[in-house]
């Protein structure tokens, strides 16, 4: 049976320039490791089986199971190198706290054989993947937080959602100086490019789409703008944002409030706050005073909102 075990240690922090590389090879097919996995006494011949069974498993990459029928074996036979086996088993399995036992029950066992530097290099990469393992705990974490924060803003918003869009239909109906009433949609073939464009996979030709809609200046164009305050891009939604800032209309008021609620980037929260203060219609005032309820009352945020809403 064939199966080479190898063991690479690296010592690192030595005054040496450049790190010092030390290789030791173990095979399993060597006679003096045989005899030190299968030791000789009318009490090992249960263990012996054990261990053939061990080795089976570790060439086929089961590495939990070799690892049990060696532990097995142990039992009618404790020897330092069935240790070492084991512990590389356990190294191979990820499991590096159990593989440092069994290093130090084979250093305990066969005290000649130099296994410190192996006990350094698995510490150090058991720090190594508890490392990332909190890193992607923290992000785990920080992913469920910003979903329940988005839910629960979104259900703050959803109280307010039809008294906001009453306000909105108002109005419209009775005309306003950005939006009279008997403003029509009047699409050219070059506006519908530009709509068009607005669906566009590459963000320079929603950016253009938008730009080149907002030089209208007609605010019946804005819905097909506020789409956009949903694009995964940030610096799409703050475009989005300033251009419907500068049309005032008040049909993507809802749309603003319901983006503002969930926004997660400064800069994109900073102009949907502006676009909204450039309509400042009763809808408007509604939504940024739910709004205005989940701020810290100091937060320069909180202050810009009470300059709009006195």
């Amino acid at each position: 049976m064939w199966l080479t075990l190898w063991v690479v240690v690296v010592f690192s922090g030595c005054p040496q320039v450049g790190a010092v590389e030390s290789i030791v090879a173990i095979d399993f097919s060597s006679s003096n490791f045989v005899n030190e996995l299968f030791p000789k006494g009318t009490d090992n011949e249960v263990g012996a089986v054990y261990v053939k069974l061990a080795l089976d498993f570790y060439k086929a990459k089961e590495y939990e199971k070799a690892c049990r029928q060696m532990g097995k074996a142990v039992l009618y036979k404790d020897t330092g190198a069935r240790q070492l086996f084991m512990a590389k088993a356990c190294e191979k399995n990820g499991n590096y706290t159990r593989a440092l036992s069994y290093l130090r029950r084979a250093r305990e066992l066969d005290p000649l054989r130099e296994l410190v530097p192996e006990m350094i290099r698995i510490k150090k990469q058991r720090s190594m993947v508890r490392a990332q393992q909190q890193v992607a705990a923290e992000e785990a974490l920080r992913a469920r937080l910003m979903a329940q924060q988005k839910t629960t803003a979104q259900n703050s918003f959803q109280e307010i959602r039809q008294e906001i869009i009453d306000f909105t239909n108002a109005a419209v109906a009775h005309g306003s100086p950005n939006m009279p009433p008997e403003a029509k949609e009047d699409v050219s073939s070059e506006i519908q490019a530009f709509i068009e464009g607005l669906t566009s996979p590459r963000a320079i030709v929603r950016s253009r789409s938008i730009r080149g809609l907002t030089d209208y200046g007609r605010p019946e164009l804005a819905p097909h703008i506020a789409v956009l305050l949903n694009d995964d891009d940030p610096f799409m939604r703050v475009e989005a944002a300033i251009a419907l800032g500068k049309l005032r209309s008040p049909l993507t008021v809802v749309n603003l409030l319901e983006r503002l609620f969930v926004e997660t980037d400064p800069t994109a929260t900073d102009q949907i706050i502006s676009a909204l203060a450039k309509v400042n219609n009763a809808a408007v005032k509604a939504g940024l005073k739910k709004y205005r309820q989940n701020l810290v009352p100091s937060s320069r945020e909180a202050k810009e909102i009470d300059e709009i809403l006195n």
